[in-house]
Order: C-alpha cells, then structure tokens, then sequence
C-alpha cells in the first residue's frame, strides 16, 4: 500500500471521527487537504471537456468535482472492506460516472 492511501484513510478517518472536532488543528489540515483534493479534481474534469469550450469546461467542473471526490472516496472504502478486486476496476466506475455526467451537461448546453 502507497503512502497516498495511508493518507487517504487518515483523512477519512479523522473526517468520520468526533476527534477530529476536539482537534482545530487537525480539522483545518483535513479541510484544507480535501479543497485541495477537489481542486485537482476541478482541474483534471476541467481538462476532460476543454474541447466543449472553456465556459461548458468550468461548468462541468463546478459541477462535478464534489460528486467525483466523493465517487472515488466511495471507491476507496470499498476496496478497504473487498480486497481482492484490483483498483483500477474499483477507480473506473466513478471515472465513467463523471465522464457520463460531463457528457450529459455539455449535451443540456
């Protein structure tokens, strides 16, 4: 296991806990972890669909990015309680998921 799912279930960890609340600290590194996490997200859906024009790209970004890092938080958990299935099959659901989606809003216009 790679440091970025250790880090991964700390922050999900710390999220889920009343600890985390008890601990400013603490919460403020998690929150400020997470902004980040869906910036990136915002960043990588924004590229996916900057062929439908820089306005749809921000659009579908906005709209998506929370939904994404919550998809592939999901996914993470699953894998954590199922092993055995490989992670790429339990990361490209939530992939097709936003892809789907993003196609979906750049059709409404």
């Amino acid at each position: 296991m790679g440091n970025g799912e250790e880090f991964l279930r700390l922050l999900l960890v710390l999220v889920m806990s009343r600890e985390a609340g008890e601990a400013p600290e603490a919460l403020q590194t998690v929150i400020a972890v997470r902004e980040e996490g869906r910036a990136c997200m915002a960043r990588m859906i924004r590229s996916s669909f900057e062929s439908a024009g820089e306005a749809t790209a921000d659009k579908i970004a906005q709209a998506l990015a929370a939904f994404g890092m919550a998809g592939y938080d999901g996914a993470f958990v699953a894998l954590q309680s199922e092993g055995g299935k490989p992670v790429a099959e339990w990361m490209d659901q939530p992939a097709e998921s936003i892809a789907a989606l993003g196609e979906a809003i750049v059709t409404k216009g």
